[in-house]
Order: structure tokens, then C-alpha cells, then sequence
């Protein structure tokens, strides 16, 4: 319940935390202190820009964002993706290749049985955390109307405005986050109405108490 949501299984116990702590609490454990530092920077700023609490993470508040405050005019990104930072590193990729083993035959005579067979991976769907806030945007066509409601991934296409670009990067940061569960999903756990995937491996959480 602690990895569920450590806020509210503390006050299961008892120990009810302000609001300035449960804040400290679960932004300290969602990200590593690189990533919290930036995160609150971001913030920061957004909100004095805007002033109001940035909400990156919500589609309909990232298309009032683009296209009412920002006034950017709307694009066309029917077969569009955005650029991904790679994978691996191309020197990784090549040391690879080069501790290769050099094929061989294994079976000199040709078997009696012919068989045939193939096999096909699904393409990996790239994670937001890649998404190369650096990387050109391609040329788009105009369309019309804008959306009423924007993807980090779509709005990856809007980025050359400043506001934006921050708003996406804390995106990146908020869904790269610990997804801790809300009170609702919280109870549902509690009530042993739903699993948990921390249930196969977590068996036992201790706490060491000073004299």
C-alpha cells in the first residue's frame, strides 16, 4: 500500500501529512532529483507565464493552450510522428555488432524435411521520454479548424514556440513519473476489489522504530 500511494497509506495508519508534505512526499519519491529540480522549474515558469498551474498532461488544456493563449495556427498531422531520440547510442550499436559471433553451419547435410517459418515483431511504440525536444520540425500542411483536444505528441509539432516547448517537456517529466494510485483506485486496492502487479513480488515493508 506504501508503493500504491505512501500518502494515503500513512493516513490508513494514522499519520496524516499537510498538504506542503504529502506535495514533498510524493514528488520526492516520483522522480530523481535531477528530473524534480526541472520539473519545478518548469513550473515555475509556465505558471508565471500563464498564471495558473500548467496541466501538460491534460489533451484539452494543451489545445486551449495552442491554440487560444499561444494563438498558433492549426496543422495537419494526419501520417505525422514526431522524431524519437534513438534507442541506443550509434557507438553502443557498433561495439555490439562487433562482439557479433561470425555465423556458422551447424549442420553440414541438408535435413530430409523441408520447414519453413517466419516470425514478425510489432514495432515498439516510442516512449514519451524520447520524444527529441532538439530535433526539426517537418513542414505541415494548414487545416481549418484546430482540435479541441492535443496529445504531447501532437503538440511535439508546435514546439517551435517557447511556451509550448516548456509545456511539452514538463509532459515528458510528469508522465515519466511514479504513477501512484488516486483514492479511488487506492480503496479499490485496499478493498482487495482490484489487484496490483506490486502483489507478485512485494511481500513485507519494515520500518525500523528508534528507542
Amino acid at each position: 500500500m506504501l508503493l500504491a500511494n505512501p500518502v494515503l497509506a500513512l493516513k490508513e495508519y494514522g499519520i496524516e501529512l499537510n498538504k506542503e508534505m504529502q506535495n514533498h512526499v510524493l514528488t520526492t519519491l516520483r522522480h530523481p532529483p535531477k528530473l524534480r529540480k526541472r520539473r519545478a522549474e518548469l513550473e515555475q515558469s509556465l505558471c508565471k507565464e500563464l498564471g495558473a498551474p500548467p496541466k501538460p498532461t491534460n489533451q484539452t488544456w494543451m489545445a486551449d493552450l495552442v491554440f487560444n493563449i499561444r494563438k498558433q495556427e492549426p496543422k495537419s498531422l494526419a501520417g505525422l510522428t514526431p522524431v524519437y531520440l534513438d534507442q541506443l547510442r550509434i557507438e553502443s550499436i557498433k561495439r555490439l555488432q562487433e562482439q557479433r559471433p561470425v555465423g556458422r553451419v551447424r549442420y553440414p547435410t541438408r535435413s530430409k524435411v523441408n520447414t519453413r517459418f517466419s516470425l514478425r515483431v510489432a514495432d515498439p511504440k516510442p516512449a514519451i521520454r524520447r520524444l527529441d525536444l532538439a530535433a526539426e520540425v517537418p513542414p505541415t500542411k494548414a487545416r481549418k479548424t484546430h482540435p479541441a483536444k492535443l496529445s504531447l505528441e501532437d503538440a511535439w509539432f508546435y514546439k517551435d514556440d517557447p511556451i509550448v516547448r516548456d509545456a511539452v517537456e514538463l509532459g515528458q517529466i510528469m508522465r515519466r513519473g511514479f504513477p501512484f494510485k488516486t483514492p479511488a483506485q487506492f480503496r479499490a486496492l485496499a478493498d482487495a476489489e482490484t489487484a496490483d502487479g506490486f502483489r507478485t513480488f512485494v511481500r513485507k515493508v519494515g520500518v525500523k522504530v528508534g528507542k
